[in-house]
């Protein structure tokens, strides 16, 4: 997956499961393992660490994806996966 480039949705979840907040990323892989998961680098310059469940990547439907925070448009991205994030009661 390094040098192939990724849209992943994040879905910030309460701990009954709602979602709170979503948020799109999308980079180029600098780094992949079952480890350490992706490491991106975002258009900004910097990197992105996600989670290291490499078989949730999955190819992406060729077209042009648009973002829904800012209507960023990406185009043919190589892979997409979406994540729930799920608050535990430590964290409320």
């Amino acid at each position: 997956m390094v040098g192939k480039y990724v849209l992943v949705g994040v879905n910030r979840c309460d701990t009954d499961g709602a979602v709170v907040s979503t948020e799109q990323i999308h980079g180029k892989v600098l780094h992949a393992s079952e480890d350490d998961g992706l490491v991106i680098l975002l258009n900004n310059g910097n990197e992105f660490s996600l989670p290291p469940f490499l078989n949730c990547y999955q190819p992406a439907e060729e077209g042009i994806y648009v973002l829904k925070s800012t209507n960023e448009k990406i185009n043919n991205p190589d892979y997409i996966a979406t994540f729930n994030v799920t608050a535990t009661q430590d964290d409320e």
